[in-house]
């Protein structure tokens, strides 16, 4: 596995209102991503609106769970993955970043496209 749990499930906890404690890492992981892109999908749609107050708080909550799943990588288990992996998270970041300076829907959904692939693999992977 590429992630440890334990920053997953604080962080988790942090932006959920639900326990994450019984969950295994694979499914926190999961939840992260999942947290993440709905936040993304709402960032676009107010970056859309010109709702620059809520845009940059949504954008705010996605980075906070991308910086999890950075931090959440285990570089012992396949660590040229790991590698890439935290430099498109990095990646994410700074798009992110640029987003919320420019009231850039496009490159919200950048992100969500990136983020969304990784899901998806995570998602066909066995517990």
């Amino acid at each position: 596995m590429f992630y440890g749990s334990g920053s997953a499930a604080a962080q988790y906890q942090r932006n959920n209102s639900y326990s994450a404690l019984d969950a295994s890492p694979h499914k926190l992981i999961s939840l992260l991503m999942g947290g993440a892109l709905d936040r993304l999908a709402k960032a676009k749609g107010h970056a859309e609106r010109g709702e620059h107050e809520q845009r940059s708080r949504f954008i705010g909550k996605a980075t906070e769970m991308i910086d999890c799943l950075r931090e959440s990588l285990d570089h012992k288990h396949n660590p040229d993955m790991t590698r890439d992996l935290e430099q498109l998270y990095d990646y994410m970041t700074f798009r992110l970043f640029s987003a919320n300076a420019e009231n850039s829907p496009a490159m919200i959904e950048e992100v969500y496209s990136l983020l969304h692939g990784i899901y998806a693999a995570w998602q066909e992977i066995e517990a």
